[in-house]
């Protein structure tokens, strides 16, 4: 650090000895050029007043052109000391006279140049000899000649020498004398540049704390006093900005743990469209192990939209707007599924306003679209439900009507009318099988009646098998394979006779070209039965498998398809207690696969009879039947009478509830349909519990006997016949009502 300080004043000293040096050369050159000025001017001076004499002595002698006169007059000057040589010429040029050193002839424009310019002065070169160039003039000014004088210098010069040596001693005593006063400022200087060097080299290393004395002569007085103002500003300065480092620290730790943990998708691209930054939360929503793999795989914003073009939009929106709140984008994941995002993005701009940036985070929508989704399909089945339940019920009453006026006719037909009877025979199949359609739509609606029977898959799968066998393309081949483990559930065989028959119907129209059908039937565990219907078909791309199980959704050309099977046989499924998906892909098929609960006891549950076989039903009591439809009720008290019971029929529960108060105990049973307007056929079985308790109620109904609320004691009934309703079934019901009173 010495060296440092010496160095410094070294420099400073140097500095002051070159500006010493340069005023005393200053000085020296200076006086040596005022004191040649001075010695020229009298040189000239000197010449003029030769010229003066010259031209008084001779003057005359050249206007008279006397050459003796002109001698005279010239030797006079030539004698005066300092004058080496004299040519007098006459105008035209002419050298008259010549006294002294030999020299050239002046050409005669120079001579005259000298009427305008006045004396010429010429320092021989070579020679320490001086020529003046003068015109001569006589009388008035009159001009009558020229003179060329030489002059000698020696004495301007030794003047010159000794003026030199005087400068040069001055300037040598004036370098001493600063040189001397500058040691004697830099030896004044030296501490105090020592202490601020040193103070300086602390504050360098980070040292703050600085406090120097200030008792010096200023201005280093003032220098030290500011400085020390410095220090401890910078000393403050650095305190506040350690302060904002934590505090900047603090908060960018906090943003860096909320970006890292944060559930919702949050990312940074660049203006161009580079994925810069992106948070754990949206690589995993993408499919990605981390956001380095992610930062890494993305080339562009762009690769993550739908369509790439619904970016450069947004991209414009924000730029208007600044930001972007609430708006839902579609993308896809890095498999390539789609994904619905809500979007809410800011435009993130430099200090100089320029564009930067865009901060934005993602919401993923999919699933609650998917339960939207589900939610709809729902809805849109209920709706269907509700819609097919009602015309199932109407069909009924029609099927009802149709079914019983052609039992009366067949009894009233004579044994010979064979023709007339085969033809009535054939339209009671035809209510059999229309009625067997009501049910299935009534099954969709999940308000119909099942009938509830142990089903043995396999057999079941069998029989199906071998009639698509029978029925399909030749090119189709059907294969089978159950289960060695007997695998049996609960339902309606002809509800789930029809769901394999649908499913395979649909498989054959899969493959045009003919293909493979396979049935397969497994016992999952010791709860589960899993049946999947297997063809390797055209297959259905994922808009189709969106809207597969939708009422009226039908992928045949128009006029092919109602679009109502498969939503029947969901229905049906789900009816059962169990459930049914698909998987399917473009050119590779299709997989229906239904789960049913399973069951282990092998004893069938008891269906009620709903069919007497043998001889027509006959027996007595008195009836009330109530019922909104006119045909079917003039139906009814015909079928009944005819078998020997008295009826009375009433159109509506009200009417009903008006013909029971007059008298209760002019019936011994009421046929009560569910479904009428007005109160219904609900409200009116309570009436009648309410009122006439012990009065006998058999509940026709398209629907199922789980329509009524067992628990109710008002809703209780001792019958159950299910719409459409054969005679000799409904005559058997009421029969065994009516015993099982009388027992």
């Amino acid at each position: 650090m010495s060296g440092r300080r010496a160095t410094l004043v070294q420099r400073l000293y140097l500095a002051l000895l070159f500006i010493a040096a340069l005023v005393s050369l200053a000085f020296f050159a200076s006086t040596w050029w005022m004191e040649r000025q001075s010695l020229e001017e009298m040189l000239q001076h000197n010449a003029r007043a030769l010229v003066a004499g010259l031209e008084q002595n001779i003057g005359l002698g050249l206007q008279l052109e006397e050459v003796r006169l002109i001698e005279e007059g010239a030797q006079a000057t030539a004698d005066i000391p300092g004058v080496r040589a004299l040519d007098i010429y006459n105008l035209q040029g002419q050298r008259l006279l010549r006294i002294g050193a030999k020299q050239p002839q002046i050409a005669l424009p120079r001579l005259r140049a000298t009427r305008k310019e006045g004396m010429d002065f010429e320092t021989l070169p070579g020679s320490d000899t001086e020529r003046v160039i003068a015109p001569i003039y006589a009388g008035e000014r009159e001009l009558v000649g020229y003179s060329v004088l030489e002059l000698s210098r020696t004495s301007l010069t030794r003047a010159l020498k000794r003026a030199l040596w005087l400068a040069g001693g001055v300037s040598l005593l004036l370098l001493a004398s600063f040189l001397g006063l500058a040691w004697l400022a830099v030896r004044q200087l030296q501490r105090p540049l020592q202490t601020l060097e040193e103070a300086v080299e602390r504050v360098a290393g980070g040292r703050l704390n600085v406090d120097i004395d200030t008792e010096f002569p200023d201005p280093l007085g003032r220098i030290a006093r500011a400085f020390n103002r410095m220090t401890k500003a910078l000393a403050e300065d650095r305190s506040m900005l350690q302060r904002r480092s934590q505090q900047l620290e603090h908060s960018e730790r906090r943003y860096r743990e909320l970006f890292t943990h944060m559930p919702v998708a949050m990312y940074m691209a660049s203006m161009e469209g580079r994925l810069v930054q992106c948070n754990p939360a949206m690589a995993q929503m993408f499919g990605y192990d981390n956001p380095d793999e992610m930062l890494a795989e993305v080339r562009h914003m762009g690769d993550l939209y739908e369509n790439p073009d619904d970016r450069k939009a947004l991209i414009s929106e924000v730029i208007e707007r600044k930001q972007l709140i609430s708006r839902e984008v579609s993308l896809k994941d890095r498999a390539g599924n789609l994904l619905h995002c809500v979007l809410n993005a800011r435009l993130v701009v430099d200090d100089h306003g320029e564009y930067i940036g865009i901060e934005g985070l993602l919401q993923d929508l999919t699933q609650l679209r998917t339960l939207e989704s589900n939610l709809l399909q729902a809805q849109k089945m209920e709706m269907v439900g509700q819609l097919a339940g009602g015309i199932a019920h109407d069909f009924n009453n029609l099927l009802s009507i149709i079914s019983g006026n052609t039992e009366l006719l067949i009894r009233q037909l004579p044994e010979s009318a064979d023709k007339p009877r085969r033809h009535a025979e054939h339209i009671l199949r035809a209510c059999q099988r229309a009625a067997e359609l009501t049910s299935n739509l009534l099954g969709f609606a999940r308000k119909g009646a099942m009938r509830l029977e142990t089903i043995e898959v396999a057999g079941l799968l069998r029989e199906v098998a071998a009639l698509v066998r029978e029925t399909c393309d030749r090119r189709i081949a059907i294969e089978l394979d159950t289960d060695t483990t007997v695998c049996k559930v609960i339902g309606d065989p002809g509800q789930l006779h029809q769901v394999f028959m649908n499913l395979a119907i649909n498989a054959t129209h899969a493959m045009p070209n003919g293909g493979t059908l396979r049935f397969v039937s497994r016992a999952v565990d010791q709860h589960t039965v899993r049946i999947d219907v297997r063809d390797t078909g055209i297959g259905m791309d994922e808009a189709t498998l969106k809207h597969i199980f939708e009422p009226f959704f039908t992928t045949r050309e128009r006029g092919q398809g109602t679009g109502l099977g498969l939503a029947m046989v969901q229905g049906i499924i789900e009816k059962m207690g169990g459930s049914i998906a698909v998987a399917s892909k473009p050119g590779q098929g299709t997989c229906f696969t239904i789960t049913l609960p399973r069951v282990h006891d092998a004893t069938e549950q008891q269906r009620p009879a709903l069919e007497n076989e043998g001889q027509a039903v006959r027996g007595h009591g008195r009836i009330l039947l109530v019922d909104d439809e006119a045909l079917l009720r003039e139906t009814g008290r015909e079928m009944l009478g005819d078998a020997g019971f008295q009826v009375t029929t009433a159109e509506n529960g009200e009417q009903a509830i008006e013909i029971l108060a007059r008298n209760a105990q002019a019936f011994d049973v009421v046929l009560l349909d569910l479904n009428m307007p007005g109160i219904g056929g609900a409200e009116t079985l309570r009436a009648i519990r309410r009122q006439h308790d012990g009065l006998k109620v058999i509940v026709l109904s398209g629907y199922s006997e789980d329509t009524l609320d067992q628990q109710d004691p008002l809703l209780r009934y001792d019958g159950f016949v299910r719409k459409p309703y054969q005679f000799q079934a409904l005559c058997a019901e009421i029969k065994r009502v009516l015993s099982f009173g009388q027992d």
